[in-house]
């Protein structure tokens, strides 16, 4: 009997897949942050004279309302992966480091 808690190779792949889609996700998000100076989730915003403002640090910064939307759901989207990601890093097998 097999022992090694390791993964097989195709589940080794699959484990890699959902790392990079974590860490795509996080450089998305964080290029997003910079582009735009905040992020309009969670904090929502106002709709003013045809824009969106959005609160950050005592400043409001003014969204068009496609470009507000976006922002929503692209937090609401990193919000889900990353505890996708962290939830499959938890449960997934993985070799004992100080065995």
């Amino acid at each position: 009997m097999n022992s090694d808690p390791s993964p097989a190779p195709k589940s080794k792949w699959l484990v890699n897949a959902i790392v990079m889609l974590g860490v795509a996700n996080f450089i998305a998000f964080m290029t997003h942050m910079l582009i735009d100076g905040t992020s309009a989730f969670p904090s929502g915003g106002r709709f003013v004279d045809g824009q969106f403002l959005v609160s950050s640090h005592g400043k409001d910064v003014a969204f068009t309302v496609g470009r507000y939307w976006f922002s929503y759901i692209h937090g609401i989207v990193f919000v889900i992966v990353h505890l996708a990601v962290m939830l499959f890093g938890m449960l997934s097998p993985r070799k004992k480091a100080f065995a």
